[in-house]
């Protein structure tokens, strides 16, 4: 008696225990898709910031006195920038003045260097225009693989299926798209934003600047 109640209870427990792993499994691999989902958002977003002043990665600005009354916003994008003036400005700066916007490509040097006023802005052209092409490839090829593993984890948990393959190209798309898009934080980080850093320290000691700047401040805008 004692033997037989026995035997029926272990296969008892030992059947919830794997209907339970097998919960949590779905219910991880739920969480994967939805996180995979966000990863893409958050990627195709990126990329918008290849010609749109809204999903800029990069942001500056300096402020000055009442002196000199010339406040500027840079909104630095992948291939394309936005300068916006507002104040009285001086007429020694090119474009500058009241309510005025200059916006171009960062592969257009000679506009680039002329919307820049041309002071230390060669480098911050050419370098930003370098930048941004190459980030465009990996953000691409990120969004790309992100798609396969979002559709590899759909198909993962409608059919609750599983295996080594699926694993492996899960994992290493993951892991591959993270890299690319670690990777393209930290080359705009050192090739185009501490370049328009630089660029707005050199500008704050031109005239009719220089003295006069009251705040200057420039960060990663993205998202």
């Amino acid at each position: 008696s004692r033997a037989t109640a026995s035997s029926l209870i272990r296969p008892t427990a030992h059947n919830y225990s794997e209907e339970h792993m097998k919960v949590s499994i779905q219910s991880l691999r739920r969480l994967s898709l939805l996180s995979t989902a966000l990863a893409l958002v958050f990627c195709c977003l990126s990329l918008g910031g290849a010609n749109n002043k809204r999903f800029a990665w990069g942001y500056g600005k300096m402020e000055t006195d009442s002196s000199v009354d010339c406040n500027m916003k840079y909104f630095i994008g992948l291939h394309v920038y936005t300068i916006e003036a507002s104040g009285t400005c001086s007429s020694e700066q090119l474009g500058a003045f009241a309510g005025s916007v200059n916006d171009g490509w960062f592969s257009d040097i000679s506009t680039c260097n002329d919307n820049f006023w041309g002071i230390a802005s060669n480098a911050l052209c050419r370098s930003c225009a370098t930048v941004g092409d190459a980030i465009l490839t990996m953000m691409g090829a990120a969004a790309a693989l992100l798609l396969g593993i979002f559709s590899c984890s759909l198909y993962r948990v409608v059919f609750s299926k599983s295996g080594e393959n699926l694993e492996f190209i899960i994992r290493g798309g993951a892991f591959t798209a993270g890299t690319m898009a670690m990777h393209s934080l930290a080359i705009w980080v050192v090739g185009c934003q501490n370049q328009l850093a630089s660029y707005l320290d050199t500008t704050g000691q031109q005239s009719p600047w220089i003295g006069h700047v009251t705040n200057q401040d420039h960060h990663i805008r993205q998202g």
